[in-house]
């Protein structure tokens, strides 16, 4: 069990023994940087808690089976996170392998982003995804070719195909925008995991909870209390520390430390079957496939805090510029993440002397960009209105 990660030894090793010793909690909360593997090894714990024989890395049991593809009606996710870019990168690498396990990341990839809409959180909620069913039934049906037959279609046949999966995954993202976890799904999953079913076990993994509004918060807290026997809630965060104390204390934490630059390149090259090193961690991969240019993203960040260090009024076109094209291209977390870079070389003096700022103006805007950061994950603020705000702050706060 646990083979597909990579790295994370000492919490994998801890999961292990939980399990092994029968003292794995009902509430369980995974917290760590993007891209670390959080939901990754949720979905290997929910096939492990629902394995019919000992939850072994091969196990051929009907019940891992639907695991592997995300086809048991045993596990929930619940997730706002978009999934096409990673849609993307696991069709490029089924393009460039054609092989078995390739195909089984790109099901699952597609599969994620399908369990946002499953039943159980949609419940009397029927008007909200009524204009949805035609296009995941349509991805179901283009989809089906993939998984279905025993050997993949020819070459140009898949390309086909996956360029429509991307266009369909699209248009149901660009549809539903939307604004964190709804107490309605909070409360539809609460009845669902006190009803009974034929399956050993019930998971539900619940993405973001630190984004989680009052309302959906509370709801989460009453099930955490008064949890079933045989259900599982698997938390996973990025900011461990915008999670109220009342559901801390009420979950075991198991940490996903940032990976080193050596892992991810392991993670790179087992994954995704890069055979080339690539000199860049996951998410920077992410962006390399998804035809992100990098260059220009980090020549907008360092535009940005040139224009706030050297002309403090800062120049007004040129930050109007910035924001729109960061904005209509869906790259707000990775420019403020590229902020942040810039920020670090000038910490250890790796840019031109022009920009170098205090010690105390780093301070205060790191202390900025994690209120923007904060701003858009929990309530979901327009990123342009962030943005403007973000540079008006670092002007501000330039000395």
């Amino acid at each position: 069990m646990f083979e597909n990660i990579i790295g994370h030894q000492n919490t994998i090793t801890q999961l292990k023994k939980d399990i092994d010793q029968e003292m794995l909690p009902p509430s369980l909360l995974f917290t760590g940087e993007p891209f670390t593997g959080k939901m990754t090894t949720a979905l290997e714990l929910a096939r492990v808690l629902s394995c019919r024989k000992n939850g072994a890395w091969g196990c051929s049991c009907s019940s891992c089976t639907k695991h592997r593809l995300l086809e048991s009606g045993n596990t929930v996710i619940l997730t706002t996170r978009s999934f096409l870019r990673e849609i993307k990168v696991c069709g490029d690498t089924l393009m460039r392998t054609m092989s078995i396990p390739a195909r089984f990341m790109y099901i699952r990839a597609v599969r994620k982003l399908i369990h946002k809409f499953d039943d159980v959180l949609w419940r009397n909620e029927d008007q909200k995804i009524k204009k949805l069913n035609p296009s995941l039934e349509k991805l179901e049906d283009t989809l089906e070719p993939v998984f279905t037959n025993e050997k993949l279609p020819e070459k140009d046949k898949l390309e086909k195909i996956l360029s429509s999966v991307e266009k369909i995954v699209e248009g149901i993202e660009n549809t539903v925008k939307s604004d964190g976890i709804p107490v309605h799904q909070i409360r539809n999953v609460t009845y669902w995991v006190h009803t009974t079913n034929n399956e050993n076990s019930k998971i539900v993994i619940l993405d973001n909870v630190d984004r989680l509004g009052e309302g959906s918060r509370n709801a989460l807290l009453k099930v955490l209390e008064e949890t079933p026997p045989s259900v599982y809630f698997i938390l996973l965060s990025s900011r461990r520390e915008g999670i109220i104390p009342t559901i801390l204390s009420r979950v075991r934490t198991y940490s996903f430390a940032s990976r080193s630059q050596a892992v991810e390149s392991e993670v790179i090259k087992r994954i995704f079957r890069e055979k080339e090193d690539f000199t860049g961690n996951l998410e920077r991969y992410f962006l390399y496939k998804n035809n992100v240019n990098e260059e220009l993203l980090h020549e907008y960040a360092v535009q940005v805090i040139s224009s706030v260090v050297r002309t403090r009024a800062g120049d007004t076109a040129r930050l109007e510029t910035v924001i729109a094209s960061v904005v209509k291209d869906n790259l707000f977390i990775p420019f403020l993440h590229e902020i942040v870079r810039v920020l670090q070389n000038i910490l250890y003096e790796e840019m031109d002397p022009a920009t170098n700022v205090s010690v105390a103006t780093l301070a205060a805007w790191y202390a900025a960009l994690n209120e923007v950061l904060k701003n858009r994950e929990s309530y979901n603020q327009n990123p342009s209105l962030l943005l403007s705000s973000l540079f008006t702050t670092m002007r501000e706060n330039a000395r």
